[in-house]
């Protein structure tokens, strides 16, 4: 990855595969699919975390030192030409099947970010920030 550059980075998991795209090209990755999604290490499966992991006892660490611009959710296992076509694409977005969840992140003050597709809402935690630049 590169310093001071808008990057575009994809996790899709499949049962028993992950893969990683970074600006759409494929990443080679040992990720452990179990330890995505419903791994021993999550308390609860309902919550999602981004940009943070929780350890074995329960507690988030591991974060994310960075800044993000958008985060999505889909149902469906992307291939690496939609990922490509829809990388910084908008317009349109809510139509696409499979889209479960879209945060922007242009909320710019408190501590909630909206889901600009569905109705999973979001919070900023431990001291994370919205940023203007």
């Amino acid at each position: 990855m590169q310093i001071d550059k808008w990057q575009h980075v994809a996790l899709v998991h499949m049962s028993d595969t992950v893969l990683i795209y970074l600006n759409g090209n494929p990443v080679p990755t040992m990720l452990d699919p179990a330890s995505v999604g419903y791994g021993a290490n999550n308390v609860n499966a309902q919550t999602l975390l981004i940009g943070a992991y929780r350890n074995q006892f329960g507690a988030l660490s591991t974060y994310f030192f960075g800044q993000m611009d958008e985060c999505r959710v889909w149902n469906v296992a992307r291939s690496q030409e939609q990922i490509i076509e829809w990388m910084a694409g908008v317009n349109g977005l809510d139509a696409q099947q499979g889209l479960i969840s879209a945060w922007h992140f242009g909320e710019g003050v408190g501590m909630n970010v909206g889901d600009s597709n569905g109705s999973n809402d979001g919070a900023l935690v431990d001291g994370t920030t919205f940023s203007t630049i």
